[in-house]
């Protein structure tokens, strides 16, 4: 049986670099070939790797340019503390900051140009889209018998949809985007899915597409940064800190990741296969000062357990 590769990406802000690294020394090695991945789809920062690699990047190119990328978008407000500018501004970091450097990576590129990708975020609005809540909304460039999955994929910027999985509450505003018929105000894909994997095989499996995929012929990847055990802990200072939000959203999206993880063990079973080492220190996801550290790291880590698991399903 001829297998169609999905391979995703979490989202863990500064942490993407990791996940980068595997990428590029997998390919490096000869064990993954991108020619040969049938969807990509991503989180958060795994949506910049996702997006970049759908639109032919090199992921060496994406590695050399993610630290200045990071610094900028995690870049202070007005050289005000963290808790100053949430304070002040509501957020911490520029949204308009975040568009930018996306924009500049992505240019002009519609959602529908990249090549079969999947984006997780979160509609705040959901009277928009018919659905009378806030609901899920994955941005994609699949074939679609759904005409406001055609419309999105015609009419928004890649940049705006990679964006859009960026905006993590308490560190960034809701990017809002309207098509020609409708308006959505969108935020972090980790609010839904962390993983981004459930949300590429629902794509990929979905009767509303146009080439739906058998379940028995998926052979998922999911490539980590190390941070899936993060948000164990509660916030420093106790609950009634400014901490408490994020990381209130950071055990969501964790929980959301381990139910999403126990799923695809389920449903794909051996032809599913998560890697993800635990980081030996602690990194922020907005702490630009451990990128250094993390990506030399990464490189020290042994990835033959999942260049075996390749050998087998992934070729």
């Amino acid at each position: 049986m001829k297998f169609k590769h999905l391979l995703a990406f979490p989202g863990g802000g500064i942490r993407g670099c990791v996940t980068a690294v595997y990428v590029n020394r997998l390919i490096e090695s000869g064990s993954l070939n991108l020619d040969n991945v049938y969807s990509f789809s991503g989180t958060s920062t795994g949506a910049i790797l996702a997006a970049a690699l759908s639109v032919g990047k090199n992921p060496q190119e994406i590695l050399d340019i993610y630290s200045e990328m990071s610094k900028e978008i995690f870049k202070p407000r007005m050289f005000f503390p963290k808790w100053a500018a949430r304070t002040i501004f509501s957020v911490p970091y520029s949204t308009d900051r975040l568009l930018g450097v996306l924009k500049n990576a992505f240019g002009d590129i519609k959602l529908g140009e990249a090549r079969n990708l999947v984006i997780v975020a979160w509609n705040l609005d959901g009277r928009y889209i018919d659905r009378g809540a806030a609901s899920p909304l994955f941005l994609h460039s699949h074939k679609t018998y759904l005409p406001f999955d055609t419309e999105l994929q015609e009419t928004m910027p890649l940049y705006l949809a990679v964006a859009s999985s960026c905006a993590a509450p308490s560190y960034f505003d809701p990017i809002h985007f309207k098509s020609r018929t409708k308006s959505v105000y969108l935020a972090d894909g980790g609010i839904v899915s962390n993983l981004s994997i459930a949300s590429n095989v629902q794509v990929c499996a979905s009767s509303n597409y146009d080439r739906r995929i058998n379940l028995d012929s998926l052979v998922a990847l999911v490539l980590g940064n190390g941070s899936r055990f993060f948000f164990q802990a509660g916030p420093t200072g106790g609950w009634k800190t400014p901490r408490m939000l994020e990381t209130l959203i950071g055990s969501i999206a964790s929980a959301n990741q381990i139910s999403d993880n126990n799923m695809m063990e389920v449903l794909l079973m051996e032809r599913y296969h998560i890697f993800d080492p635990s980081l030996p220190f602690q990194a922020e996801l907005d702490d630009i000062t451990k990128i250094g550290e993390l990506i030399r790291w990464a490189n020290t880590v042994d990835l033959d357990p999942v260049r075996s698991w390749m050998r087998g399903f992934f070729v």
